[in-house]
């Protein structure tokens, strides 16, 4: 009988200790859950508030999310791209796009990335993009977020720069003006992303402004 109220009582106390451990881990799981509303909540603020492009995509490439800096810096609402795959990517740069994708669903940590993308009303843009895989509760990569930032401005004053110290340097080792304008006509026009141009003097013989020579990209198509 001594050892049947002993074990009587060591399943109450048995008991009792569950009941009470349940409740605390029920608490915990609670505080928990709140604990991370309040960080997406958190999150959400600042991704939305972000002066850079934020944007995921899923596991197919196409777009989950679309902050107000993106739909700034490209020009596409979030009603208008969500569901649909990137469309800032120029043709000739999807390739190298897919394979940026396909290194972070494979397991990459990060990417960087740097080049040219394109607004929606077809005006180039130069970025710096830090792409990295999503992750879904059990650690399975489900998609990819991309920040971006719109440098531009910082490419075009690289360019200008570049332009100068090459039109600087043919200009000392050039005989002559007329000998080097059309290796200056070139160098301008690529620095300013021109696919041709032309240089004109004025005619004093015939009194008019006379074409003394062109260049022109020979990928482009140019209009005669």
């Amino acid at each position: 009988s001594l050892l049947l109220f002993g074990l009587i009582r060591a399943l109450a106390s048995t008991g009792s200790r569950a009941l009470e451990l349940a409740g605390r881990m029920t608490e915990s799981l609670r505080d928990s859950e709140e604990t991370l509303r309040a960080t997406n909540q958190q999150l959400q603020m600042l991704v939305q508030s972000s002066p850079l492009a934020i944007y995921t995509r899923d596991f197919n490439g196409l777009l989950t999310s679309w902050n107000p800096a993106a739909e700034k810096m490209y020009g596409w609402k979030a009603s208008e791209v969500l569901g649909k795959p990137l469309p800032t990517v120029p043709d000739e740069a999807r390739a190298e796009s897919d394979r940026l994708r396909m290194r972070l669903l494979a397991g990459e940590p990060s990417i960087k990335y740097e080049g040219r993308r394109r607004r929606r009303d077809g005006s180039p843009i130069d970025i710096d993009a830090s792409l990295a895989p999503l992750r879904d509760v059990s650690g399975n990569v489900s998609g990819i977020v991309t920040v971006v930032a719109d440098i531009t401005e910082r490419k075009q004053l690289e360019r200008r720069q570049a332009m100068e110290h090459k039109v600087t340097r043919l200009l000392a080792e050039s005989e002559s003006l007329e000998d080097v304008m059309p290796k200056l006509l070139q160098t301008i026009c690529e620095a300013l992303g021109c696919a041709c141009g032309a240089r004109r003097t004025w005619n004093e013989s015939e009194q008019k402004v006379a074409c003394a020579e062109t260049w022109n990209d020979p990928s482009a198509e140019i209009e005669q």
